[in-house]
């Protein structure tokens, strides 16, 4: 009787223990405050970098990570660390809402603008140098690069409704992708008659390489549209 008590005290103090040990190992933590310090999250990037990130700062993230502002090849973004520090968390960050927690701790701190409204956009647009191609119909604005093969199928599916005089377009000529769309979109906006100019780029335009195909010399001779 003696042996079995003392072998169930035992059993119940290996069980409280394990018990204990589970508990203290899954218990839910409260985020108290930056839990990866700067030197950790500038050793961690360097790891896993090699050196082509630097760590600017850092600040208390979601869900106990650790937000870390980022210089990447010239080019700032955000980051995140788990609280060992041995894990780098890069890109969307989602919250149960869907929002990006990395786009928005880039917002707050200044690392990119704040959208515009489309309100906005469309008084500024109705004032930089644009075009309207189409007599009649709505207005809609539409920024394109010449080098932009999404922008040459928009212009294709938008030209039988201005042709047919159900749709107005006005172009902003844009340049972000390519070394050749600064020059092409210079030279649309310089020309005599831009929207001559970008139909030229368009009815040319190469879809295997995706490139405006338009002749520099031949845009910039020809004489405007009859209005």
């Amino acid at each position: 009787m003696e042996k079995k008590s003392i072998v169930l005290a035992v059993a119940l103090f290996i069980i409280g223990g394990l018990t204990g040990a589970v508990v203290d190992r899954f218990a839910v933590v409260p985020h108290t405050g930056t839990e990866v310090s700067l030197s950790a999250a500038e050793s961690l990037l360097e790891s896993v970098t090699h050196g082509r990130a630097k760590a600017e700062k850092v600040f208390p993230g979601p869900g106990g990570l650790t937000g870390i502002e980022v210089t990447l090849e010239g080019h700032p973004t955000i980051a995140f660390a788990t609280a060992d520090g041995k894990y780098l968390v890069a890109g969307p960050v989602l919250n149960t809402q869907g929002t990006d927690e990395a786009h928005a701790a880039m917002l707050k701190l200044g690392l990119i603008p704040k959208p515009t409204s489309p309100a906005t956009m469309a008084a500024k647009a109705a004032h930089t140098d644009s075009f309207v191609l189409g007599t009649s119909g709505p207005e809609m604005i539409a920024f394109i690069d010449p080098d932009c093969i999404f922008c040459h199928k928009f212009y294709e599916q938008a030209k039988p409704l201005i042709d047919a005089g159900k749709l107005r377009v006005r172009y902003v000529v844009v340049a972000f992708l390519k070394k050749s769309s600064g020059p092409k979109a210079a030279a649309i906006l310089a020309a005599k008659d831009p929207a001559m100019a970008l139909m030229e780029n368009e009815n040319s335009f190469n879809v295997g390489t995706e490139e405006g195909g338009f002749s520099l010399l031949k845009i910039l001779a020809q004489p405007p549209l009859a209005q």
